[in-house]
């Protein structure tokens, strides 16, 4: 279908007003109006020319670069001619030659034997006491001989985990310990190293672990000698089994340097503090 075709308006005869061009005000040339009358054109006028102002920061830097760019020159030209001429000699240094005596000598080393840090600070199983000949392997510790854990070691405690804490928080190292069964009696020695820099911490824990031996081993303790401190406790308290036997254990704290010795002695039978002592004194001069 084709769309309609729009009507086209036929041409009017009426006549077009001319256009109305805008009229500048009296005294305002407008540009191009003399080509638009017909005649010559008009140049125009060039805009006036700005003086350009001299900066005053400008004006100093080129006076810093030139004063550094001079003392930069001074300075090669005075190298120069310093590089050409020949070194001067200096006078000799006066004073008398060092003297030292006949005798001096360096200190000798340490031995090991005499060396504590030597020992201690070495594999900490080999300080510990030997299992005595004709003894057995003791079923009164949870963990084989040698190093232990703060773990296993803080098992013991009655309370496990307030001990893992302490001790971590005081610089414990390492521990060790060795055990052994002769009859109806079993041995354990444990040595419990702290960092160098709590050895105060040792003293702490050993003051600790005396307070509670007295109700748990039994009371009259007894000072291990030349070792200040050191204390054993006979085994006289008895303590039951959850099979209704009963056991005793005798305790003996120590220590030496940053290291605190620990002896516990089992038996059915009632431990004497001398037993104790024997073996605490033995493990003492091993450190």
């Amino acid at each position: 279908m084709t769309p309609p075709v729009p009507e086209q308006s036929a041409p009017s005869n009426e006549p077009v007003p001319p256009v109305q061009w805008p009229t500048a005000p009296a005294g305002v040339p407008v540009p191009g109006a003399d080509v638009l009358a017909g005649g010559p054109p008009v140049a125009a006028e060039a805009p006036p020319k700005v003086r350009r102002r001299w900066s005053r920061k400008r004006t100093a830097l080129l006076i810093t670069v030139a004063v550094v760019l001079g003392a930069a020159g001074g300075g090669g030209v005075g190298y120069a001619i310093q590089a050409q001429r020949p070194p001067t000699p200096l006078p000799p240094l006066a004073g008398d030659a060092l003297h030292y005596p006949s005798g001096r000598a360096a200190v000798p080393a340490l031995s090991a034997e005499q060396d504590d840090a030597a020992r201690t600070d070495g594999d900490l199983t080999r300080l510990l006491l030997s299992a005595p000949a004709g003894s057995k392997p003791s079923n009164a510790t949870l963990v084989p001989d040698g190093y232990i854990s703060l773990g296993d070691y803080s098992r013991d405690f009655k309370s496990p985990a307030a001990e893992f804490r302490w001790m971590l928080a005081h610089g414990f190292r390492r521990a060790v310990q060795v055990s052994w069964n002769q009859g109806n009696r079993d041995v354990v020695i444990e040595l419990v190293q702290f960092q160098k820099a709590n050895e105060a911490d040792v003293k702490s824990d050993l003051q600790d672990l005396q307070s509670y031996a007295g109700k748990e081993c039994g009371s009259d303790p007894v000072p291990v000698p030349d070792t200040g401190d050191s204390k054993v406790y006979p085994g006289n308290v008895s303590h039951s089994y959850s099979d209704g036997s009963t056991y005793h254990y005798g305790c003996g704290y120590a220590r030496h340097g940053d290291i605190l010795v620990d002896v516990h002695v089992y038996d059915q039978g009632q431990v004497a503090a001398q037993d104790v002592m024997s073996i605490i004194q033995n493990q003492m001069e091993r450190l």
